[in-house]
């Protein structure tokens, strides 16, 4: 019954293990500003996507979602980790609604690999098209993957979430309001401020 009850727990947990390639551990993070507050119609957005804690890279794969209504995709440029690689933008397509997902990547020909810690993988240009609205809007990296090879066990991905790696585009009001004063009576309240 013993032998039984370990094969069984053999057999479950293997699909739970990932094998990691050979950039397991690695790091992304965005490129400052990842906020842009009142940015007005025709101004460009980057998102520049950096890496740290990788060792060795072949390709490399980001998608990015949008909403195409606020924002349009301009281009996809490959970044510093991977110097003389062929840049693989891919045309944005339709996600769900109004958000579109543009995809960028690079990679080398033939079994060619560049040593490295980390530095900018790629970076999305896009053109603010029309007004933020006050709830804002974003433009946020789901999946980042770099490779040794095309095989599985060379690949290390990671995913995010909406809101998780994000440059995040606010409107402001620009009247700001100050010294509120509150005068309160039994029947009624009386508000007073400065604004510029």
């Amino acid at each position: 019954m013993k032998r039984l009850w370990i094969c069984c727990l053999c057999i479950f947990a293997a699909p739970l293990s990932v094998s990691a390639g050979p950039n397991d551990g690695f790091v992304v993070s965005l490129d400052e500003p990842t906020r842009l507050v009142n940015p007005e119609i025709g101004d460009p957005v980057t998102v520049a996507v950096r890496a740290a804690g990788t060792t060795e890279l072949k390709g490399i794969v980001i998608r990015a979602r949008f909403d195409t209504t606020r924002v349009r995709f301009l281009s996809y440029t490959t970044g510093d980790a991977t110097p003389g690689a062929l840049s693989l933008p891919k045309a944005p397509e339709a996600v769900s609604g109004t958000i579109a997902e543009a995809e960028g990547g690079s990679t080398f020909l033939g079994t060619q690999t560049v040593l490295t810690e980390g530095g900018v993988l790629g970076t999305f240009t896009f053109e603010v098209i029309d007004e933020i609205p006050e709830a804002g809007s974003q433009i946020w990296v789901t999946y980042v993957e770099v490779n040794t090879s095309s095989k599985d066990e060379d690949e290390d991905v990671l995913t995010f979430d909406r809101g998780d790696l994000s440059v995040h585009l606010v409107r402001r009001f620009a009247n700001r309001i100050f010294n509120e004063d509150v005068a309160r009576r039994h029947d009624a309240a009386t508000f007073r401020w400065e604004s510029r």
